[in-house]
């Protein structure tokens, strides 16, 4: 929900400013920090769920944000832009479908707790 509460916050700055200020919304993906070990801890960690990112690459994504040619949307790796652009552009109820396909495939490979935040998805899930 933050990620995209930031979204929102770039685009209705680019509503309210127009053309006075150029705004990038940078989309990392997944890295591995120590971010993520209360998430891992809980049951939910995304290792093994989504391929990781280099940092490097996020950094030379926020570079090119804020130094380079102006650009709306700016995913941090060419596999990112792809997925961001095949998201934007197919239908909701496909997105679902591919989404809750993969989640299951999770459920399966046993990557959510037995215990933990997910429990319940999980057990929703394997039920079906």
């Amino acid at each position: 929900m933050s990620k995209r509460g930031l979204v929102s916050y770039s685009d209705a700055l680019r509503l309210e400013h127009g053309d006075e200020i150029g705004v990038t919304t940078v989309y990392p993906g997944y890295i591995r920090t120590g971010i993520h070990d209360a998430a891992k801890d809980s049951g939910v960690g995304l290792e093994g769920a989504i391929p990781a990112e280099r940092v490097e690459d996020a950094a030379r994504a926020l570079a090119r944000a804020a130094l380079g040619r102006p650009v709306r949307d700016l995913a941090t790796t060419r596999a990112g832009t792809i997925q961001y652009f095949l998201a934007r552009r197919s239908p909701r109820r496909l997105l679902d479908r591919i989404t809750l396909r993969a989640v299951r495939r999770l459920v399966r490979r046993g990557s959510f707790a037995a215990g933990g935040l997910a429990h319940d998805l999980a057990t929703r899930l394997s039920a079906r």
